[in-house]
């Protein structure tokens, strides 16, 4: 099984997860988007939020 240090998670407005990425020294590890919410700039704001 993988760790990662900082897993962030994005969920929609229901509550349901829709990204994720992980990062372990200061490096990311993982990034994770759902198909159906793939161009809408989530791995972005994942990004921004991780820098």
């Amino acid at each position: 099984m993988s760790k990662v240090e900082h897993l962030i998670i994005a969920e929609n407005e229901f509550n349901k997860i829709i990204a994720f990425m992980g990062t372990e020294n200061n490096r990311l590890e993982m990034l994770f988007i759902c198909s159906a919410e793939r161009g809408k700039g989530i791995g972005k704001q994942l990004l921004k939020y991780g820098i």
